[in-house]
């Protein structure tokens, strides 16, 4: 409801300028609030607690939270909805996420979360400069697929190209100045013209549409005096992220979250690293069951401190972050920085001495190197390659680049062959590597 949600904004945008002890403070009082719901509640929880011999109150900080098991997709599969919801409660909606990595999670959530998720949204965009009299242009794709979601109000349909829009959404209604544009491949000069023409402070889209359309309006000698492009594939490479930056000549907000856990983070005006929203969500960044320090990288690991329905305690993610510097951000928040969303950890690259490759390592080294744009990489097996493009190019002299590069990455000889990428798969949840080899 409008009043819930603006009640959260006011609290998080305190909160979001805390100081590390009041951050903290914060912290503890929720995460308490939370796991003693849990283990009262909770069966799979209170089964955790019982085996370790200890109970809720042992637990006030996040470094104690080590003493719980951790879980994953697996363990959400394995127990619902019997052993991980709440009995007796009715979801406001449930969610259902896009099965790309695996078999599609049910997902619910309480009007609380609802309301929380969308005042995050608001804060994040307000962040970034965003403010709710400024034009905000959003590109959707060409052909919006749906899936179905269950609410109070009975079945709904839920556009899959899910783009943040929370100044123009998080009310229930678009605001005066929020436009969408539909994408049309067909007409990419067309396409650009229309948004040019929209006057847009700010544009939502996905990275590798923004850099067709960037390339369009250097073709057609026009630019576009937008405030910030704000961009749904938080885990884009730096080196495609500056391209984006000198083409349209303006600065970038990814925007960053999960079905699971809801709003999850994004980059400030400052940007110095995209802040992850710990003052709502209990984050370890874990390297195996260790915790990794500023400039490490490791497994994001969750506890959701807001949706009593389905609370999930030590989730991981499979999102492989890079931690920014420990220092407080120049925009004034003490909030946990993220330097690189390296993508999904199971996702990387085998190597021939059993390591893996974070997805965006070899994303920037393809990009930064031969420039490859608009493409995924699937490892058929450790000498064989399969990589998708969407357009025509010079594959001899591309497979001879790319069998020496990867044949490096993963310290072998490798071939590749390459299949066609329709336009329609750079609107669908970004996955640019996958591995198959177990």
């Amino acid at each position: 409801m409008l009043g819930e949600v603006a009640l959260y904004l006011s609290q998080s945008m305190r909160s979001f300028s805390f100081s590390e002890r009041e951050l903290r403070e914060l912290q503890r009082r929720k995460l308490r609030r939370s796991l003693r719901w849990a283990f009262g509640n909770v069966p799979l929880y209170h089964s955790w607690f019982r085996r370790i011999g200890r109970y809720p109150d042992d637990i006030s900080s996040l470094h104690e939270m080590a003493m719980l098991p951790t879980m994953n997709r697996a363990d959400i599969l394995a127990n619902y909805r019997e052993g991980i919801t709440v009995k007796g409660m009715r979801p406001q909606v449930t969610w259902a996420t896009t099965g790309t990595t695996g078999k599609p999670l049910r997902i619910e959530w309480t009007a609380r979360m609802v309301d929380v998720r969308r005042a995050l949204s608001v804060r994040r965009m307000l962040k970034f400069g965003v403010l709710p009299w400024h034009r905000v242009v959003t590109i959707w794709p060409p052909k919006v697929q749906w899936r179905y979601a269950l609410d109070r109000e009975g079945l709904r349909k839920v556009s899959t190209a899910y783009l943040e829009l929370p100044l123009t959404s998080a009310f229930g209604r678009p605001i005066p100045t929020a436009k969408i544009l539909i994408s049309t491949p067909g007409d990419l000069a067309g396409e650009a013209r229309k948004l040019r023409e929209l006057h847009p402070d700010f544009v939502v889209s996905q990275p590798p549409h923004l850099g067709k359309l960037g390339a369009q309006m250097m073709r057609d000698g026009a630019s576009l005096s937008a405030k910030g492009l704000l961009i749904t594939w938080e885990d884009t490479a730096p080196s495609f992220r500056n391209h984006l930056r000198r083409t349209f000549q303006t600065e970038l907000c990814r925007l960053y979250g999960s079905t699971e856990a809801g709003t999850l983070g994004g980059d400030c005006r400052a940007q110095s690293g995209m802040h992850l929203y710990e003052d709502y969500l209990a984050l370890e960044v874990l390297k195996g069951d260790e915790p990794v320090g500023p400039g490490e990288t490791g497994e994001l690991v969750v506890t959701s401190l807001h949706n009593d329905i389905m609370p999930l305690v030590r989730y991981r993610t499979g999102d492989l972050i890079e931690l920014a510097d420990g220092d407080r951000c120049a925009c004034g928040s003490s909030l946990m920085r993220v330097k690189s969303i390296l993508g999904r950890k199971s996702d990387g690259l085998l190597t021939v001495n059993g390591d893996r490759i974070p997805p965006l390592w070899t994303v920037e080294l393809l990009e930064s190197r031969i420039g490859l744009r608009d493409f995924q990489i699937r490892q058929e097996s450790m000498d064989r390659l399969v990589v998708r493009l969407t357009s025509a190019q010079d594959t001899d002299r591309l497979k001879r680049a790319l069998e020496d590069l990867l044949g490096q990455s993963v310290g072998t000889r490798v071939t590749v062959t390459f299949e066609q990428r329709s336009d329609e798969e750079l609107w669908t949840k970004s996955r640019p590597v996958i591995s198959a080899v177990a």
